[in-house]
């Protein structure tokens, strides 16, 4: 497939349309009788599981808005980006023939989407590979039962999260912006509002009917994009640039918004937000070795058995420390939202 990649490249250089055409179609047969190794193991999760059960149980003895600060600000709900580097580094000195060779991420389609082979990629991605086993036996279980047991007993709804927002975060903030002649005033709070209240229909439902799967599909499609939204705000908000100048077909000068991949790698951003936040919004959002939802979401590439509720839960966690920071200047933003 490399060597078909490559071959591709030189014949579009040279436009040729007959082998441009012969080898996209080499490329897609090789792509889809392409075999990976995989290699499996069990691990016995009971114990772990029993005792996240008993944490949530005692976080949600709370009130609600200390149940909310927990998600929010807690530390141990998430995997922390020194710990992973640590790790990473050990297993590099620990394993050393498996870190001597690149990396290849792949994408749904069998296409290569990612390269790690310089020592500083192969430790990135080290980092995030830890990050992902973290999640996966560690971390989620806890978030998850948390997010349950708070719904069950009623200390956690759609209006409880927004009017927690609404008090005590930049999101409840109504913000003025001037464009040439006019100002428009928004709130994010009525553009969040819609996911947040079918994701807690959806478990109610959930909970009043044991054998029913909550569609999560419109939740997580739109509180992703939105969360894009927010990035983009506060970036403009700290005065770090988000859009570059480019050309069009014919040569004319064009301004272009940056994704959020872009806003998250910028230098300035890296200052904007706690580390551990960062490297999260960073594996959640645009990671190729992470989630990648904001990518797979935007170009419909999830099909309906992978709107996981683990993607919610993360989804919320990421808006409420998003709602943390607080980068709206005075000029920018008139009060709070009464309701």
């Amino acid at each position: 497939m490399t060597f078909c990649q490559s071959a591709l490249e030189n014949y579009k250089k040279l436009k040729d349309k007959n082998k441009i055409n012969e080898l996209e179609k080499k490329y897609s047969e090789l792509k889809n009788s392409m075999k990976l190794a995989e290699f499996k193991t069990k691990i016995d999760l009971t114990e772990h599981i029993k005792i996240c059960r008993e944490v949530a149980q005692k976080v949600v003895q709370n009130d609600p808005d200390e149940i909310i600060k927990v998600l929010m600000l807690d530390k141990n709900l998430l995997p922390r980006y020194k710990d992973m580097e640590k790790i990473a580094e050990e297993h590099s000195k620990k394993f050393i023939a498996q870190h001597l060779f690149p990396t290849e991420i792949l994408d749904q389609s069998g296409h290569p989407a990612q390269h790690f082979s310089d020592e500083d990629e192969k430790k990135y991605y080290g980092i995030l590979q830890q990050y992902d086993w973290e999640f996966k036996l560690n971390k989620i279980y806890l978030i998850n039962k948390i997010f349950f047991a708070a719904i069950r007993e009623n200390k956690l709804s759609a209006d409880i999260l927004l009017r927690y927002l609404n008090r005590h975060s930049w999101l409840g903030k109504n913000i003025s912006k001037k464009l040439a002649n006019q100002t428009i005033k928004y709130n994010w709070l009525n553009l969040i509002a819609p996911s947040l209240h079918e994701y807690f229909l959806q478990m109610q439902y959930c909970f009043a009917n044991p054998n029913y799967s909550p569609n999560l599909i419109l939740s997580i499609d739109s509180l992703t994009l939105k969360i894009e939204g927010l990035i983009r705000d506060i970036c403009q908000f700290s005065d770090v640039t988000t859009f570059y100048i480019t050309k069009d077909n014919k040569g004319r000068g064009i301004a272009r918004e940056k994704d959020i991949h872009a806003l998250l790698y910028e230098e300035p951003t890296k200052r904007l937000f706690d580390e551990d936040d960062l490297l999260f919004f960073k594996f959640l959002l645009v990671e190729k070795a992470g989630y990648n939802l904001r990518h797979r979401v935007a170009h419909s590439l999830m099909l309906f058995q992978e709107y996981s509720i683990n993607y919610m839960h993360l989804l919320i966690l990421a808006l409420l420390k998003l709602g943390k920071y607080d980068f709206v200047k005075k000029e920018d933003a008139t009060s709070h939202n009464s309701g």
